[in-house]
């Protein structure tokens, strides 16, 4: 017999006794004055009297018998069903993250083959070139006020406010410079110039007066 059956019998024989001795204690405590002065008198009596007392049997434990812990109700467990719900519902938004994620790896495959199927785009449109002078002044030809002579300065040329003669020129409407740019306008304050490739046929710049700087 296992320690825990051992103390679980020995516990209810415990209870047996005493619950015998109380509701024999007549039996047991001398009453009246002739008992109190012998308390050993009559106590044959008084032993066969709970010698003849009914016998408790005790059950044995059938074999195969165990121990079952008993449930504690402040532990609560999920009921199976709710389980089932949940397990397919985590299986279901899988299902449909599986299926939006294939969906754009399709989208994405089909975007690429069709940037790849299309056409290359058209390269870049080219730049006229930079003109690399500055309008800083005009003067009017003699015998036509309403006709200039531009004077350009080259870009860069010079230090400071002081323009060197070597870097000057001067142009007149019409005029080819550097066999890229034709002088298309003078005014007051600004020039017009075009340019000589086909490229840029109808392409003009605008150019503003700078103003003055002494000469060297």
């Amino acid at each position: 017999m296992s320690p825990k059956k051992r103390a679980i019998y020995s516990a209810v024989l415990a209870v047996l006794l005493v619950a015998l001795a109380y509701q024999y204690r007549g039996l047991l405590v001398p009453r009246g004055g002739e008992e109190l002065a012998d308390p050993l008198a009559g106590l044959d009596e008084k032993l066969r009297a709970m010698a003849e007392l009914p016998r408790i049997e005790v059950e044995k434990a059938a074999a195969g018998w165990r121990y079952v812990k008993a449930r504690n109700p402040f532990e609560y467990g999920e009921d199976p069903a709710m389980a089932e719900l949940r397990r397919r519902r985590e299986r279901e938004r899988k299902r449909q993250q599986a299926e939006l994620e294939r969906k754009r790896q399709e989208a994405e495959q089909a975007r690429r083959e069709a940037q790849a199927k299309a056409p290359p785009p058209p390269p870049p449109a080219p730049r006229p070139p930079d003109f690399g002078y500055e309008y800083i002044g005009r003067v009017t030809v003699l015998g036509n006020p309403q006709r200039y002579v531009a004077i350009l300065n080259k870009k860069g040329a010079g230090s400071g406010k002081r323009i060197d003669k070597e870097n000057l020129r001067h142009v007149v409407a019409g005029e080819i410079i550097d066999d890229q740019f034709v002088i298309e306008k003078i005014d007051l304050d600004s020039i017009v110039i075009g340019f000589t490739d086909p490229r840029f046929s109808g392409q003009t710049k605008t150019l503003q007066l700078v103003p003055s700087r002494s000469k060297g």
